[in-house]
């Protein structure tokens, strides 16, 4: 069976962050995406000049969609625009990134009553456009694929490490990550 992933989440013109870098990182990971759009932007790798948040109704009606016909095993969300598409089921897992901290790229996971601190080198750049929301998609591919949530968001903080220290060095202000790289099985 095909692994399918879906995200929630704002569109980005540019394709280095939002639905287009997820749905891109979910392929990369061999997952089947799908994808409901909860905002428009209009963005390049300088600014954002303009974000128009859709309406609820029409959010919920293609979460319904797509959750009816092809069930996903795992989801995540992006920006979301307002607090009338946010989901009120509250969170079993949390992952609080630290790549702009000093030193190391330490993030911190708390799953089932347990902190793991999660450190890499950080890398120095102005090309980290889409990071979040690529970390975010390998770790939900991970998950549609059947590994746990350690497991996934280890492997997954070595995929974005990667696209970090190989971004193509895209546009005039912060450019993409790279989520061409290498995905560790």
């Amino acid at each position: 069976m095909t692994p399918v992933a879906l995200t929630v989440a704002g569109s980005d013109p540019t394709g280095g962050a939002g639905l287009q870098a997820d749905l891109e990182t979910f392929h990369r990971h061999d997952v089947y995406g799908m994808s409901v759009v909860t905002l428009l932007t209009v963005q390049n790798t300088r600014t954002v000049s303009s974000v128009d948040v859709l309406d609820a109704s029409l959010v919920l009606k293609q979460l319904d969609a797509v959750r009816t016909d092809i069930p996903p095993q795992a989801a995540k969300t992006g920006a979301l625009g307002n607090a009338a598409v946010i989901v009120q089921r509250g969170v079993k897992n949390v992952l609080v990134t630290g790549g702009q901290l000093d030193g190391a790229a330490v993030d911190v996971l708390w799953t089932d009553g347990v902190t793991r601190n999660l450190a890499a080198e950080q890398i120095r750049t102005q090309h980290t456009h889409g990071a979040g929301c690529v970390l975010s998609a390998a770790i939900t591919a991970r998950l549609a694929g059947g590994e746990d949530i350690v497991t996934a968001v280890t492997k997954a903080k070595r995929f974005i490490t990667e696209a970090i220290r190989t971004g193509p060095g895209l546009g005039g202000g912060c450019g993409p990550v790279n989520m061409n790289g290498p995905v560790q099985s």
